[in-house]
């Protein structure tokens, strides 16, 4: 949660890290998305997101279809969002949230079969 929600907020934060040439390097986008996603769809996504993993984290699998769906359309509007560039900090955090969402989607679904393949080596 905590890293997601650095990920949500640093655009935020772009003023005081970044000179204005690295700025403007940073939301020129040479193709332009296929369609225009409104500012608050994001707030929703950031908001089912920490929804989910809260209720995972409690205990709430049945959260787990809910979970997958926000992944799915997370994926699929960010493949429709155009060409951006993105800092290395950036692309680091990517990389951790991706893989913890593949963590936590490991478990939830095939939690049974881990465990039994597991036991059974």
């Amino acid at each position: 949660m905590l890293i997601y929600s650095v990920f949500v907020f640093l655009p935020y934060f772009y003023g005081s890290l970044y000179s204005e040439e690295e700025l403007n390097f940073l939301f020129y986008m040479p193709v332009n998305p296929l369609f225009e996603i409104p500012y608050w769809f994001g707030w929703i996504i950031y908001a089912l997101s920490m929804f989910c993993y809260l209720s995972i984290y409690f205990g709430y699998t049945i959260v787990r279809y809910l979970y997958v769906a926000v992944l799915f359309f997370n994926v699929l509007f960010s493949a429709l969002s155009g060409v951006a560039a993105y800092t290395g900090f950036e692309i680091s955090v990517i990389v951790i949230l991706s893989t913890i969402d593949g963590i936590i989607l490991s478990f939830l679904f095939l939690k049974n079969k881990i465990l039994v393949d597991y036991l059974a080596a």
